[in-house]
């Protein structure tokens, strides 16, 4: 009778270990090949009239190296991006968290990045959209890329969105955002807003700053030329 008792205490120990355990989830880019594991796609995010780029999840706090302290952050951003498949400019490393609004207390917060200020707002989780808000408006007519987070209390999924245009025509510095309900995104907790690669011109690369000592090395060959041409005069 004992082996049997014991064995059924074990089970139910593991049982209830097993009942304790977070959900594992699957991580994957929306751009890799078939279906995405977990159900999330570029077009559950639209800005304007513009699907994400790419996507990626879902994150889960509880178990992905990339997302370990149970909310997502710049840094979770900028891992995602360091990750082999990782899109384009999504690997340019600098993303910085540029607003976020958490569904149980509202705007959480709003940050200014190059001058340019931006918050989360007009949120209507029953409908799926909020807005984006510049400020100031003169700011307006320029280019960034963008990460929008959609976090749920044990996992979150990041959308990606390329040089997106922030222009001044009849937008009034709003910009609509409508986020469907995927598959792992439906008890939603906050939403975050991350921003890299602010530009006035995304086809025109940023000019090198040359070194100091660079530019003691070119001093030097210059005095060294005028030098050589007294001596041949």
């Amino acid at each position: 009778m004992l082996k049997p008792l014991l064995a059924a205490v074990i089970l139910a120990g593991l049982s209830a270990t097993a009942a304790a355990m977070p959900p594992s989830y699957e991580q994957a880019f929306c751009s890799a090949p078939g279906d995405h594991p977990e159900g999330i796609d570029v077009t559950d995010v639209t800005l304007g009239t513009s699907n994400a780029t790419d996507c990626y999840g879902l994150g889960d706090p509880n178990t992905n190296g990339a997302a370990n302290n149970g909310n997502d952050s710049a840094d979770d951003i900028n891992d995602i991006g360091d990750l082999p498949d990782a899109p384009g400019s999504w690997g340019d490393s600098g993303w910085q968290l540029a607003s976020k609004w958490d569904f149980s207390g509202g705007l959480e917060s709003s940050n200014e990045i190059d001058g340019i200020t931006f918050a989360i707002g007009d949120v209507d989780p029953m409908n799926g959209s909020f807005k984006i808000l510049i400020s100031p408006e003169e700011a307006l007519d320029f280019f960034a890329d963008l990460v929008f987070v959609i976090k749920e209390t044990e996992t979150y999924a990041a959308y990606f969105f390329n040089d997106f245009e922030f222009t001044s025509v009849e937008t009034g510095g709003e910009y609509t955002v409508t986020f469907g309900k995927s598959e792992g995104t439906t008890n939603f907790s906050h939403l975050t807003l991350y921003v890299n690669n602010i530009t006035d011109d995304p086809d025109d690369p940023p000019q090198e700053v040359p070194e100091p000592g660079s530019l003691a090395l070119v001093g030097l060959g210059l005095l060294g030329l005028v030098a050589a041409r007294r001596r041949k005069g």
